[in-house]
């Protein structure tokens, strides 16, 4: 073997040699680059991204508690949306004859509906369009709606803001069934339709509630703490003398009728030929009056 042969396997040994000897003193790990963090926490970890290391225990921790916080924003969300759907169930109503009142109002004030038309009713009976809703009367409110018609009264409802389910029919809109309404909005439609000719209808009770009117406008209050018994009715009480209404149209007989009573009962058609109260009889109050009509020959 040359010298020149020599020389290289001696390198080559040496190399070998001190690779091991390396390894075995773990030289590399001494000189290997590490990142180092400010954090606290943080480990070095040759030249990989420094990771924060969180104990175990305070991690499960954390988890719980995130878990709790997220528990309790959901209650209360659910709170909140329960308290807020309570009182939407509190205020909203089925709107009854109450809505009644501001459709009616509204439609006469725009010439849809004559205030003085004298209207069929329940037992033959023939009354304005007032006196048909202070009497509630379910045949009356009827053929105010065929009157009136179902397009007016669905423009007036949506231009209020009122909804309600589609399929209802004419009378059930104008009678308020079918569908519900909030009270505030109920007492606006009053508030922007109902006028001082209205307002002996007032205090105006169905059921147990009441819509009366204030200086300040209307207002809902339960029926039960109204002072029916000292409120002054002077229909009810004042005395009239019955007119001789024989030969008369009948609906001359009615329009004379309807000024003292909106208690009127009629059985035929032409002319009266009886009648009841006799002539010049005293009724008092809203009495009941009765007319026989017949065609003349």
């Amino acid at each position: 073997m040359n010298k020149k042969a020599k020389r290289r396997a001696f390198f080559i040994c040496l190399a070998i040699c001190l690779m091991n000897l390396s390894l075995a003193i773990k030289l590399a790990e001494r000189f290997d680059i590490k990142r180092i963090s400010d954090y606290t926490g943080h480990g070095a970890n040759g030249l990989s991204v420094i990771t924060p290391r969180v104990d175990d225990g305070k991690q499960e921790k954390t988890v719980v508690e995130e878990k709790k916080n997220d528990l309790k924003e959901m209650q209360t969300a659910e709170n909140k949306e329960t308290k807020v759907n309570l009182k939407n169930e509190e205020n909203e109503i089925e709107p009854m004859f109450f809505i009644t009142i501001p459709i009616v109002c509204h439609m006469i004030k725009n010439k849809v509906l004559e205030q003085d038309v004298l209207i069929p009713s329940s037992n033959n009976t023939w009354k304005k369009p007032m006196q048909i809703i202070k009497d509630k009367d379910r045949i009356g409110i009827k053929n105010i709606s065929k009157l009136i018609g179902k397009g007016p009264i669905i423009r007036f409802l949506k231009h209020e803001d009122i909804k309600f389910r589609d399929g209802l029919d004419t009378e059930a809109l104008l009678a308020g069934t079918g569908y519900t309404l909030d009270k505030n909005r109920l007492i606006d439609t009053f508030n922007n339709h109902v006028d001082e000719n209205w307002h002996e209808l007032f205090p105006y009770v169905v059921d147990r509630l009441a819509v009366v009117k204030t200086e300040k406008g209307f207002k809902f209050m339960e029926a039960k703490k109204l002072d029916l018994l000292d409120k002054k009715d002077t229909n009810r009480d004042a005395q009239w003398i019955m007119p001789d209404l024989k030969n008369l149209p009948i609906r001359i007989a009615i329009e004379q009728l309807n000024t003292k009573t909106g208690r009127i009962k009629v059985f035929g058609s032409g002319f009266v030929i009886d009648q009841s109260p006799k002539p010049n009889e005293a009724v008092l109050g809203d009495g009941d009056c009765i007319i026989y009509g017949r065609m003349s020959n």
